[in-house]
């Protein structure tokens, strides 16, 4: 089986412009805790980072937080766009581009910070 961390991380917002790419907590952005749960959990094969924002994607590939990476397309980067889609198309392409079949996918939202690193083993598990 193969299951993804998926983390979609848009730019836009309405309230707080690049909220998931501030400095949240200890120096580390939103999306950056998500990465990091993401790939210290040990039935996640792959993280995949969907995001507009090409520079933070070039800063988390450095620090080797992100298996497989797209800049997001504007269509997906739209205040109306919906995850599912993006993630969809995500899916696609890793598939593609690193020639597996995905059987299921971990979506950790960059929006959910306070979410345990146990809570995310226990529902992966069930």
């Amino acid at each position: 089986m193969t299951l993804v961390g998926y983390i979609p991380a848009r730019s836009g917002s309405k309230r707080l412009k690049n909220k998931n790419f501030k400095d949240f907590f200890e120096g580390l952005s939103m999306t950056e805790i998500a990465l990091r749960k993401s790939k210290k959990n040990q039935d996640i094969s792959f993280t995949l980072l969907d995001t507009d924002n090409e520079f933070f994607l070039q800063k988390m590939q450095k620090k080797g937080l992100t298996d497989y990476f797209r800049v997001r397309e504007k269509k997906f980067a739209q205040d109306n766009s919906s995850t599912k889609d993006s993630l969809l198309d995500c899916i696609d392409k890793a598939e593609k581009d690193l020639n597996i079949k995905i059987d299921s996918v971990a979506l950790l939202q960059p929006s959910s910070p306070l979410i345990s690193q146990n809570s995310i083993e226990i529902i992966i598990r069930k």
